[in-house]
């Protein structure tokens, strides 16, 4: 599942009408004139899903200075279970006002591309999917 399959997707199943930016290498993939969208695909369900504290940060500031609402969506596609096969979104903006991200730093892939499978430390922090404002259910892609 690609980014442009799970807007489409948030798109279809929302009010929605996200965009792809036209600049290279922002912190967020989607937009509309009232929101700012992070999308992670995952190929396993975790009940606790990592954000990046670089991602909150930078996301977070942006939406408040263009008076946006940040969301974090994550796309879980997992390859055993279909009826985990769903897209949790997430208010950033309004759970940062009292929500324990509980902040840590991990070893992690400095990226998910399989081209690089080095390890480095990352500041990240946890949004348990009970926790997402929407879950949008979808057939594997």
């Amino acid at each position: 599942m690609s980014e442009d399959i799970v807007r489409q997707t948030i798109n279809n199943n929302t009010k929605l009408n996200l965009k792809k930016p036209k600049q290279k290498y922002l912190q967020f993939d989607a937009y509309d004139k009232n929101y700012i969208v992070e999308i992670k695909v995952r190929n396993t369900h975790y009940d606790k899903q990592i954000i990046e504290f670089s991602k909150y940060a930078f996301n977070s500031k942006y939406a408040k200075i263009n008076d946006q609402i940040f969301v974090y969506a994550v796309a879980i596609q997992d390859s055993l279970y279909d009826w985990q096969n769903k897209i949790y979104i997430f208010n950033i903006s309004k759970l940062e006002k009292n929500y324990d991200f509980n902040w840590e730093w991990r070893k992690l892939p400095a990226t998910t591309e399989f081209k690089n499978n080095d390890n480095m430390l990352k500041y990240v922090g946890y949004l348990d999917i009970k926790d997402a404002v929407t879950e949008i259910k979808y057939d594997k892609i």
